[in-house]
């Protein structure tokens, strides 16, 4: 076992004599060199390796290591890198290489640790490849082959950074734990292929100066960002940490609402702490870490968008899914992401899935449906959203039936009372009075954390929180200041309901002092801008879990041209039965006759299915960003929660079909949808972080692909929106340059077949949509209705425990 120093130990401090012992250096030496890789001694708290010929000195031979030890026990270690050891170093420590490393190389697993700001992967040298030197560097990730001096060694863990940081392997990453892996194809392709040299495009934007003097200050959410980009900005134009301190007090104080000046003097002091090279006396605004405090722009890589794939959900639900986004021309996961929310509503705290016995998972889901004004997002949810409706509708008109029944009892209750009380003989017991009946509540738009826990009392089902701008939520609850202690706390409840826990409210006022809810289930549904949701997602909502919590969709642009094709009658009614017969589920009771959710397990199969999922999921976050570590982890509780939901959305899609284990098949498909979350939460998380030159870039190649025909320098200087309409010199090479970076092609085209020809762009089609191959009109089974529903007998659900 790769022995590791105790993380709380004090592995050095400055000042002490050159004779310090490394801890662990000796073991962990000996333990490279029994694996072939020679072993060189490096001056302590350095990379520079100790003698003039130390590669000739470095040595596979663990008695030898010992004795070089125990001359020099300061010393760090390193590795010879190259043929003679077999393996090479990819190195990045800039968020141009973390995104690289992140698009490239997160599905690989191979030995990977960390030194101060640098993560190091370890992968078998390439026999076949011939870099050309020993040092590549390709899109900010440095590749160390080995064979000179630049090159030719890195140094190892347990060694100590210049700073005192401690070189460490990463939990499940060292190499008594995994093997190198083979040096990656793509990073070979790279290698080879020569750097593009088409230059970034150019727009103009305004209102984004540089200087902390002629900024304007910037709002709640973006103050930390900014303040860290202007002030690197100041630091290369040679300004003085002394002379910037006023300047970065007076920009604070411009912020809407003012940058506290403490908060804003720390952000100063962490970059020039960093700058200097000392980490420890650094210190992060509350919620962030130095490091990010610190952390200049990042260069974000935003994937294309992958269709969302509906062909994993019942057959009728996958037509309701391709015809709605038909019908409405927009994406299809507007439609599928509030399916699915309401699917786990209907099921509500009736069911839960078993994970293992302490590890239980209720169909709860928190979903984002994030797109421009104009993209269809509101149309798609309401048209799913009306038959959730119609049953809160036909529920409120059953209670205020019973409310009318309610006040007629009452009042015959006051009068038989007021005679029972005038008799003498009192021979018969007083009348009962009635119970005042409880309205059944499905959907709800109130977000106080009271009102929502006197609902869920009175339906322990659960509800949905289902709101066309998700904004009024993450501004009540998402976006809190430390001394808002009623916020706060209100946040703190809703990240515990995510989960079904306990809820507990103390009133002042009320009847009931005192609310207990045993399982609080509250999904979250609705619509969000861009540009909002960037605002809304602070850095404590990334940190807090909230940001993770959230499933997001957020497809690209669409024209929503007018379409001739409705929705079919029978798929919304399908959709109907389909919810109706997963309200009719009941909950198990204990001996007190109070409400529990029954439990479904796993067949066995699907049990190890799942259990490979945890552990891939797992091994994909320790190569991920920290915010998306958080997503990732969250992600697995998802894949439960989805294989319950696709379980019995099929159930329910197929009357006649009695409650079963869950199957390998169910976990499978709940998995790939889970793969396209991910795959989409990198694409959101990406868009969060983008530059706003990054972001005009983008705009502009969504624009052009929403044209048919291509465009002409002419078109965009007439129809672009305002910010491309620059010159036509500046224009035209914006559009040489998309030629030169592969995202489509010009050519010379007669548009009129009757004049000269005109310099035209064609972008190249994105990647083709999952399309499904059914029949609107026919070959979908229809749902039965309600009262076709046939009733399980108690042998259909003897899988079913509490």
């Amino acid at each position: 076992m790769f022995w590791l120093p105790n993380p709380k130990q004090k592995v050095w401090s400055k000042g002490l004599s050159d004779m310090t012992i490394l801890p662990g250096g000796v073991e962990l030496a000996k333990q490279y060199a029994q694996r072939g890789w020679p072993v060189v001694l490096v001056h302590e708290r350095s990379k520079r390796p100790r003698g003039k010929a130390w590669q000739k000195l470095a040595t596979c031979d663990p008695d030898e290591v010992e004795r070089r030890f125990a001359k020099h026990p300061a010393s760090n270690l390193g590795v010879l890198l190259g043929p003679e050891s077999g393996i090479c170093d990819v190195e990045f420590d800039t968020p141009a290489g973390e995104a690289t490393a992140e698009r490239l190389l997160s599905h690989i697993v191979t030995p990977t640790y960390t030194s101060k700001r640098s993560t190091h992967r370890i992968f078998r040298y390439p026999e076949t490849l011939d870099p050309g030197k020993a040092k590549v560097d390709v899109e900010g990730l440095e590749i160390r082959f080995g064979t000179d001096a630049a090159g030719a060694q890195s140094v190892f863990p347990p060694s100590i950074h210049e700073t005192g940081a401690q070189y460490r392997w990463l939990p499940g990453r060292s190499p008594d734990e995994v093997e190198p892996a083979d040096f990656p194809t793509v990073l070979v392709d790279l290698i080879n292929t020569p750097p593009s040299t088409a230059p970034p495009l150019t727009f103009t934007i305004t209102n984004h100066p540089d200087s902390l003097d002629e900024h304007s200050g910037e709002s709640e959410g973006s103050r930390n960002d900014t303040l860290c980009r202007l002030v690197g900005k100041a630091l290369k134009r040679g300004e003085s940490g002394q002379e910037l301190r006023s300047s970065v007090l007076t920009w604070a104080g411009r912020c809407a609402p003012p940058l506290p000046a403490a908060e804003a003097l720390t952000v100063l002091d962490n970059i020039l702490a960093r700058e200097r090279g000392d980490t420890s006396s650094a210190s992060a605004p509350p919620g962030r870490s130095s490091d990010e405090a610190t952390a200049p722009n990042a260069e974000t890589v935003i994937e294309p968008y992958r269709p969302f794939p509906a062909r994993l959900l019942p057959e009728s639900l996958a037509a309701l899914v391709a015809a709605g986004a038909d019908d409405v021309q927009c994406d299809a996961s507007f439609f599928a992401l509030p399916i699915l929310t309401f699917l786990g509503t209907a099921i509500g705290n009736t069911r839960q899935l078993i994970v293992k016995r302490r590890w239980k998972e209720l169909p709860i889901i928190w979903a984002a449906l994030v797109g421009k004004s104009g993209n269809k997002k509101s149309a798609a949810f309401g048209n799913v959203k009306e038959a959730v409706e119609d049953r809160q509708v036909a529920a409120t008109r059953r209670y205020d039936a019973a409310m009318e029944s309610f006040y007629e009892e009452k009042a015959q209750y006051t009068r038989s009372y007021k005679a029972w009380e005038r008799s003498k003989s009192h021979t018969e017991p007083p009348p009962q009075k009635p119970i005042e009946p409880v309205e059944e509540k499905i959907l709800c738009d109130d977000t106080t954390i009271e009102a929502i826990a006197l609902m869920l009392m009175e339906n322990p089902r659960g509800m949905v929180l289902g709101i066309d701008e998700l904004n009024g939520w993450f501004a009540g609850h998402g976006r809190y200041s430390g001394n808002d202690s009623a916020k706060s706390g209100d946040l703190h409840r809703w990240l515990s309901m995510f989960d079904g826990s306990m809820l507990i409210v103390d009133r002042k006022t009320g009847d009931r002092r005192r609310i207990t809810v045993p399982h609080a289930f509250m999904s979250l549904v609705g619509t969000i801008q861009p540009h909002v949701l960037k605002n809304c997602l602070s850095d404590t909502n990334f940190y807090n879990g909230t940001a993770a919590r959230f499933l997001f969709v957020d497809p690209p642009p669409n024209l929503g041209l007018w379409s001739n094709v409705e929705i079919p009658d029978r798929l919304l009614s399908d959709w109907g039965c389909i919810l109706d017969r997963l309200y009719r589920l009941d909950f198990a009771y204990d001996e007190n006759g109070h409400p529990q959710p029954l439990g479904v397990k796993f067949a066995p199969d699907a049990k190890a299915a799942f259990a490979d999922f945890h552990d891939q999921t797992r091994k994909e976050a320790t190569s991920l960003s920290e915010k998306l570590q958080y997503a990732w982890y969250r992600m697995i509780s998802y894949g439960a929660r989805f294989s319950l939901i696709l379980h019995y959305a099929h159930w329910a899609a197929a009357p006649d079909q009695p409650e079963t284990e869950i199957s390998e098949q169910t976990v499978v498909d709940a998995t790939e949808l889970i793969a396209w979350f991910k795959y989409e939460a990198k694409r959101v998380y990406a868009r969060l972080d983008e530059s706003e030159q990054d972001k005009l870039s983008r705009e502009f190649i969504e624009w052009i692909r929403n044209r048919d025909g291509g465009v002409s320098v002419r078109d965009v200087l007439r129809c672009a929106p305002t910010v491309f309409r620059t010159d036509a010199k500046t224009v035209e090479k914006n559009l040489r340059d998309l030629a030169k970076g592969g995202v489509g092609e010009l050519k010379l085209v007669d548009p009129k077949n009757q004049g000269p020809k005109v310099l035209k762009f064609f972008p190249h089609a994105p990647e083709p949509c999952d399309t499904l191959a059914l029949n609107l009109e026919g070959n979908v089974q229809s749902v039965a209705a309600p009262d076709e529903l046939t009733t399980e007998t108690d042998d259909d659900s003897e899988f079913l425990k509490l």
